[in-house]
């Protein structure tokens, strides 16, 4: 028996070095999986942050547009929250000339604003008046309930400063068309170019879109703290005091270096890359025409449309599509009416608005119905009546004199005359 028992505790061995190596490799192989996932995990939850306010930030855009029938201009990107102009779009920007360059300048000084883009975008010859800005967002201009917390827009969803930062702390670049920004708005005048990775424009025509908004990313290239000091200024290190950041190299295809040296009206918006040539973690939404509106308010009552094509009213398809800026098909009801042409449903036949609203005339040229100083509306000779309209003159004969024979029954009136029948009665009304 006592044998037994010395060779049970003989045969009680631990575990080798060897063993616990393995099991120590092993672990850190699911460890190492794990830091990846969860690295993995926080990396997206901070890109679904940074697409979260970049949506808030288009819904306060929007909001603004809604309003003010412009987008709202930067503010200052290297002030910080101790400035009173903090968040504030530039002063006096939606007035400016948006062709005057060194108008611009002066409003918005940082970087070298405006920058010209490759763009004939109002179709006037000129390729070097159309202009892109660059700035940060103007969160206190588009949400005013921030400074005015009893504002009816406070009940509306604000765009408060966080939303202005993205998920690494630093404030979203705003690039906007200088046209779009000033009280002369038109949708087809957009003239911010969007290139991809390859150098391929992803919008058409190339240099139409109205605006961007840019998070720097990860590493940060090109952006400004909250305070205003901007971490790379062209992408080579400044005024950033943290660890050494690399130089983004030249490439044959664009890399985020396009989008943090603020020298063209052209941003890049790629996919993510971590080859050292092509290195690219911006996160970038732009506008071409999503927030615009077919009409725009002028001031209560009044619109205009900014549509750059035909607007039709009615029955319309792909195949019938309406020949006119605006084109009504159906039944039209106001109390007032201003145009330069009324015609019928053909266009052939028409008639100039002073026909019918203008001074007295007597005399018809002939010269067709596009001349609004053209048209007879008044007979020349007083002693006969108007008999007959024709295209933006009428047709006149001798008043009838005699006495029109019948008489009306009892509690009826005279309503009308009939050549065949003669007179026609009603009832009194």
């Amino acid at each position: 028996m006592k044998n037994l028992i010395n060779m049970k505790k003989t045969d009680n061995k631990g575990f080798t070095l060897v063993e616990i190596a393995i099991v120590i490799v092993i672990g850190a192989f699911i460890w190492l999986a794990l830091l990846k996932a969860y690295t993995t995990y926080l990396e997206q939850q901070a890109v679904n942050k940074t697409r979260t306010s970049i949506e808030r930030i288009e819904a306060g855009l929007a909001a603004f547009f809604r309003t003010n029938g412009r987008y709202p201009c930067p503010a200052d990107p290297t002030l910080g929250p101790d400035n009173i102009n903090y968040g504030l779009e530039a002063a006096g920007c939606a007035g400016l000339d948006p062709e005057d360059s060194a108008a611009i300048s002066n409003a918005m000084p940082w970087f070298d604003n405006p920058f010209r883009s490759n763009r004939d975008a109002n179709n006037d010859g000129n390729t070097s008046n159309d202009y892109v800005v660059y700035g940060s967002v103007p969160f206190r201009t588009i949400e005013p309930c921030i400074d005015n917390p009893n504002t009816i827009t406070c009940n509306l969803l604000p765009l408060e400063e966080s939303y202005t930062l993205d998920a690494w702390g630093d404030k979203f670049t705003y690039a906007i068309t200088a046209r779009l920004m000033t009280n002369d708005f038109n949708n087809s005048l957009g003239a911010l170019g969007v290139e991809d990775e390859f150098k391929q424009s992803v919008i058409e025509p190339p240099y139409s879109a109205h605006y961007a908004i840019i998070s720097h990313g990860p590493n940060r290239y090109g952006a400004f703290t909250r305070d205003g000091a901007q971490i790379q200024s062209e992408c080579t290190p400044s005024l950033y005091t943290g660890p050494p950041l690399p130089v983004l190299p030249v490439s044959m295809f664009w890399n985020e270096k396009e989008n943090c040296d603020y020298t063209d009206a052209l941003i890049v918006s790629g996919l993510l890359n971590t080859s050292d040539n092509e290195y690219y973690d911006d996160i970038v939404v732009f506008n071409k025409s999503s927030l615009s509106q077919l009409w725009r308010t002028i001031q209560e009552g009044e619109i205009v449309n900014n549509n750059d094509g035909f607007v039709g009213i009615g029955n319309f398809n792909e195949t019938d599509e309406p020949t006119a800026e605006l084109h009504i098909r159906g039944d039209m009801k106001t109390s007032d009416l201003l145009a330069d042409r009324i015609c019928d449903y053909t266009g052939a036949h028409c008639y100039v608005p002073e026909f019918f609203g203008g001074p007295q005339k007597t005399t018809y040229g002939g010269t067709g119905s596009t001349d609004p100083t053209d048209y007879q509306n008044t007979c020349a000779d007083p002693s006969m009546a108007i008999v007959e309209i024709r295209e933006n003159h009428v047709r006149c004969d001798p008043v009838y004199t005699s006495v029109i024979p019948g008489q009306c029954p009892p509690n009826q009136v005279m309503i009308g005359y009939n050549n065949t029948t003669g007179i026609i009665c009603g009832p009194l009304p």
